[in-house]
C-alpha cells in the first residue's frame, strides 16, 4: 500500500479510481484530480444505474439498478479506454476499473464527517432547487454513511443483488489485490496531501 502523498503515484497516471463510503468526498475529489490531469470523470452511479426511458435528466432517485451482468460489460469497456478519473462506492463489478488503475484512492474518513457530509449535501442540494434528493434517499444514504464501517463482509451473491451489501470489510478484502497501487486517506491531511500529489500529473520516466 502506498503512504498518503507518496510522489510515485503521481508517475504516468493515466486512469485513477476513487472509492469510499457514502459522504466520504469521492465526487468532489475525483473532479479536482480529473480536471488538474485533464481526464474524463466517470461517476459509477451513472454507469450502475439507468434514468427512466426517455428522461435522462430526471432525479437519480427515479434511475434504476442496472443487472450486474451489464454493470460488468459498462465497466470494461470504460476500463479498456485511454485515460480516466471514476468514483464510486461499488466492489464486485468494477473488478475491470481495479485492475486497470494507475492508482486507487480509498478516501476514509471518520463516520460522524461522512454523515453530516451527506446530510448537508442534501440540504444545500434541495436549496438551490435540485431534485435528486426526496427524504427517502436523504434518510437512506445518511444511514448508509453511518454504518458503512460495521457492515459484515458481503458475498459476491449480496454484492449482485443490492448495493447496500457495500461497506468498510467489503472493500478492504476487494481491494486487497492492489494493494501495491492503493493510497488509504483516513484524515484530512492525508486526502490534502494525495490531493496534491495527483494533481501534480505524471513525473519523469
Amino acid at each position: 500500500m502506498l503512504p498518503p502523498g507518496d510522489a510515485t503515484s503521481a508517475s504516468n497516471t493515466r486512469r485513477v479510481l476513487i472509492v469510499g463510503g457514502p459522504g466520504s468526498g469521492k465526487t468532489t475529489f475525483a473532479r479536482r484530480i480529473a480536471s488538474a490531469l485533464r481526464l474524463p470523470h466517470h461517476d459509477l452511479d451513472r454507469i450502475g444505474y439507468d434514468p427512466p426511458d426517455l428522461h435522462p435528466n430526471a432525479p437519480f432517485w427515479q434511475w434504476t439498478r442496472v443487472a450486474d451482468n451489464d454493470r460488468r460489460e459498462r465497466a470494461g469497456r470504460l476500463a479498456a479506454t485511454d485515460g480516466w478519473v471514476v468514483d464510486g462506492l461499488y466492489a464486485g463489478w468494477t473488478v475491470a476499473l481495479r485492475n486497470a488503475s494507475d492508482v486507487i484512492v480509498w478516501l476514509d474518513p471518520p463516520t460522524p464527517v461522512t454523515t453530516w457530509r451527506v446530510l448537508r449535501r442534501a440540504i444545500e442540494h434541495r436549496a438551490r432547487g435540485g431534485r435528486d434528493w426526496d427524504v427517502r434517499s436523504v434518510v437512506r444514504v445518511a444511514r448508509g454513511a453511518h454504518n458503512f464501517r460495521t457492515r459484515p463482509p458481503a458475498t459476491d451473491e449480496q454484492l449482485r443483488e443490492r448495493d447496500g451489501a457495500n461497506g468498510a470489510s467489503t472493500l478492504a478484502a476487494f481491494l486487497g489485490p492492489a494493494a501495491n497501487k492503493l493510497i488509504h486517506c483516513r484524515t484530512t491531511a492525508d486526502i490534502r496531501r494525495t490531493l496534491e500529489c495527483l494533481s501534480k500529473g505524471p513525473g519523469p520516466t
